[in-house]
């Protein structure tokens, strides 16, 4: 029956790992932040529910409700769950998501996309060897930024390098070739730059070998595909799938050599191409627009979607091919990975004891020691971050001017020369919002530590501990 399904599928592997992810504060942190607004609104529908059946229990056209005087039995059991949880770690947790997306999505996508508009027009008229050198020195620095995507980069060079190849009559094949290898060199020089000049430095670092997990099945498991001597399957699919700057960070930690990492992601040229190409007809459909050859501009923007599918596509598939070979060799080295390792004894001493400091933190800064101000705070923030997500989601208004690599810095009915303008009127008020939410995170952050240190300095056993970390 259901009861024995159940029972089976929450002894399998993926979906107690599924699970795992789904329960832990990090969901219910994102959770809180996109639902804030339905959460009360729920209870009160649930509460005037509750007391319509209460009336018509009393007379007698219903039985006697289950539930208590205010909330039906369902909503009861999603308040006791909603009191059940560690506020003092999903609060803060809400607002530091909410922080990141504004960084990720308005900071280094939109301000990316502005100063690459900026770089694309300063330089179009310069020769194509110039452009080209220029393109490579930004693009390079960009990708050894984390927050960085390389898309931007990718559709940069597809619109400067094809623009100018065409005004020195080089056919549209060419340069997009020539765009492409641009980009690819980029995205094979940036590695190479951050396994030399970032992995290497650091490689032996226990704090950084502890964050990238490098005693964990999986990173395991990733040293085994990544070190296979020659071109398979499994390597380039999880060099091309990952992210830019762990990726290449990680292969230096795990001592794979440069030319095999080299050989492993050259296939990324088959995801760069489709976006240069997007790149350039999404320029073609502009031009096509002025001359007012309508059909024409809308068949370069269908040919333009296109292509940016198929490389997100590509992208995805990659990176799901690399979950599975990942997983494969987990299994075929169960046994070998439940071993400790003598390289991994100063990273596992190093967990357990952040382990233990973390223990302490969580004692010290729970929801019950917090101070009524401070519990406040948190939530007024949490409101706060909350309405900033749903401004910047943009379905109620608009908080942003569009704006695209195509479009002109200077236009007059644009940014007319000032990056700032792209904020309107609900970008402002998010921004405040955003500010306010920034400074309930940091209050609680330094309440939370000020609260850890004055335990960590008060137990003996810490201070024993701080001492012969001292003498070590």
């Amino acid at each position: 029956g259901p009861e024995r399904i159940l029972a089976a599928a929450k002894e399998h592997e993926w979906i107690k790992y599924v699970m795992k992810i789904v329960v832990n504060d990090w969901m219910k942190a994102l959770f809180v932040l996109v639902m804030w607004p339905a959460i009360p609104l729920f209870f009160l529908m649930e509460s005037i529910h509750q007391a319509v059946r209460m009336m018509l229990s009393k007379c007698g056209v219903i039985e006697a409700p289950e539930g208590t005087c205010f909330f039906t039995r369902f909503s009861s059991i999603c308040w006791d769950q909603l009191a059940a949880w560690d506020w003092a770690s999903v609060l803060p947790k809400s607002l530091t998501a909410g922080i990141c997306y504004f960084v990720l999505q308005v900071g280094a996508s939109l301000g990316t996309t502005i100063f690459l508009s900026w770089l694309a027009e300063a330089i179009k008229s310069w020769p194509l060897v110039a452009i080209c050198g220029i393109l490579f020195a930004v693009g390079l620095t960009m990708f050894l930024i984390p927050v960085v995507p390389g898309l931007p980069i990718y559709l940069v060079a597809g619109i400067v390098v094809v623009q100018r190849c065409k005004a020195d009559d080089i056919p549209f094949i060419y340069g997009v070739s020539l765009a492409s290898a641009l980009c690819w060199v980029i995205k094979l020089s940036s590695n190479v730059v951050l396994m030399k000049f970032v992995g290497d430095p650091y490689a032996d670092n226990v704090q950084i070998k502890m964050m990238v997990g490098t005693h964990t099945p999986t990173m395991r498991a990733a040293a085994i595909v990544l070190t296979t001597p020659g071109f398979t399957t499994p390597k380039v699919a999880v060099l091309v799938g990952g992210p830019d700057w762990p990726t290449a960070v990680i292969c230096s930690m795990l001592k794979v050599p440069v030319c095999s990492m080299l050989i492993g992601i050259s296939p990324v040229l088959f995801l760069i191409i489709p976006v240069v190409l997007a790149a350039s007809y999404t320029l073609e459909s502009g031009l096509a627009q002025k001359k007012g050859n309508e059909d024409l501009a809308a068949m370069n923007s269908k040919i333009s979607t296109i292509m940016m599918v198929a490389s997100g596509v590509g992208q995805l598939g990659s990176m799901v091919v690399a979950g599975m070979y990942l997983q494969a060799v987990k299994r075929e080295h169960e046994d070998e990975f439940q071993e400790e390792r003598d390289e991994d004894r100063d990273v596992l001493e190093a967990v357990q004891e952040e382990e233990r400091d973390s223990q302490v933190y969580l004692q010290k800064t729970a929801w019950g020691l917090m101070p009524c101000w401070l519990k406040s705070l948190l939530f007024i923030g949490s409101w706060a971050i909350c309405a900033m997500m749903h401004i910047v989601l943009a379905y109620v208004t608009t908080p942003f001017r569009d704006f695209q690599l195509t479009d002109s810095i200077c236009d007059p009915e644009g940014l007319r020369c000032n990056p700032l303008n792209i904020v309107l009127f609900a970008g402002w008020i998010g921004i405040i919002l955003l500010g306010f939410a920034s400074l309930c995170q940091a209050a609680c952050s330094i309440w939370c530590r000020c609260a850890a240190k004055r335990e960590l300095s008060d137990s003996p056993d810490s201070e024993e501990l701080l001492s012969e970390s001292d003498t070590e």
